[in-house]
């Protein structure tokens, strides 16, 4: 066992041996994390004090950019992060996202910790990437004595509050939350598939995201969270489809090809390795008008078209299945 780990697992006896062979107290491991972010993240008060006497750098940042007091105030672990502040812990200290440990331990509902950040000079206001402050979330989820505290020191209310049939209802809350966080981890997925895409393809995909970011920051997520991931994947859909046509009559021609794959829906089924003319004006084959008028790029759909260029291209794709 290493020191970040009998720090992490509160292992006293350890960490002091380890401390006492000539371990380094500073030694980044595992994204980039010293002994005293696993100590803080973990809630050990007393190895994080071991390791703080040892000399451990109390502003030391890992790979996320987060100090040991960011850990600490994120998992509500009060009695480390008041250790960290008297050993001169940067109380507003910033991450790459802007984000300060009063915004995790507000968010978090942890009001010792909150009183002791309060007790130092820091922003009272600061919002994540959807306009949500630490009062927004404690007012939310219903922390009343950190929303109290919040109020107290100055804190504005940024108007995200729970509709009427939430208010009160911490488990339905709880869910609407866990909602938005998959909403937005698909959205920041898809955001960073969507830098790939085409110029044209790569705006329309952003100019959705942009929209849908914004219907959530106003509650839109909260009884059509998951329809909002299908409308996403739906726009890229759309988004790659322009994108093969726009090249396939770039070169003059008018055929594409329907992409395969294993559990088609019955709808999408028919369709699947169909060639289709994007015109109709090709009587040999389908129209696109056609394979979608019958289901084919129905909301969620996994299919895509690809570039068809003539019978030799058709025989190399029936080689390669």
């Amino acid at each position: 066992m290493d020191l970040h780990d009998a720090a992490a697992r509160g292992k006293l006896d350890v960490v002091r041996r380890l401390l006492a062979e000539g371990a380094d107290v500073n030694e980044s491991g595992k994204g980039r994390s010293t002994p005293l972010h696993r100590a803080a993240r973990s809630g050990q008060v007393e190895s994080a004090s071991l390791l703080l006497d040892a000399g451990a750098d109390v502003e030391a940042t890992d790979g996320k950019g987060w100090t040991p007091l960011q850990w600490a105030a994120y998992g509500g672990h009060s009695a480390v992060v008041q250790l960290l502040l008297e050993q001169g812990a940067n109380a507003d200290v910033r991450a790459r996202n802007g984000l300060t440990p009063l915004y995790w331990a507000a968010r978090r509902g942890d009001p010792a910790a909150v009183d002791v950040l309060l007790q130092r000079d820091v922003d009272v206001n600061v919002q994540d990437e959807c306009g949500w402050s630490g009062l927004d979330w404690a007012t939310y989820v219903g922390h009343r004595e950190t929303e109290a505290a919040l109020r107290r020191a100055g804190a504005r209310d940024g108007g995200h509050m729970p509709p009427p049939e939430l208010q009160g209802a911490p488990d339905q809350v709880s869910e609407a939350l866990a909602i938005r966080a998959d909403v937005l981890s698909k959205v920041a997925e898809i955001q960073q598939r969507a830098q790939m895409a085409g110029r044209a393809e790569r705006q329309m995909i952003l100019e959705a995201i942009e929209g849908v970011r914004r219907r959530v920051s106003a509650g839109w997520w909260i009884e059509d969270g998951h329809v909002v991931v299908d409308y996403i994947k739906d726009v890229c859909l759309k988004a790659s489809m322009a994108r093969t046509i726009r090249e396939v009559k770039g070169d003059g021609g008018d055929l594409v090809k329907v992409s395969t794959h294993n559990g088609a829906c019955p709808r999408c089924a028919p369709w699947q390795g169909k060639i289709l003319s994007i015109s109709g004006k090709d009587s040999g084959y389908p129209s696109l008008d056609q394979a979608k008028a019958a289901g084919l790029f129905h909301p969620n759909c996994a299919h895509c078209l690809l570039p068809y260029t003539g019978r030799y291209a058709e025989a190399r794709a029936r080689a390669m299945e």
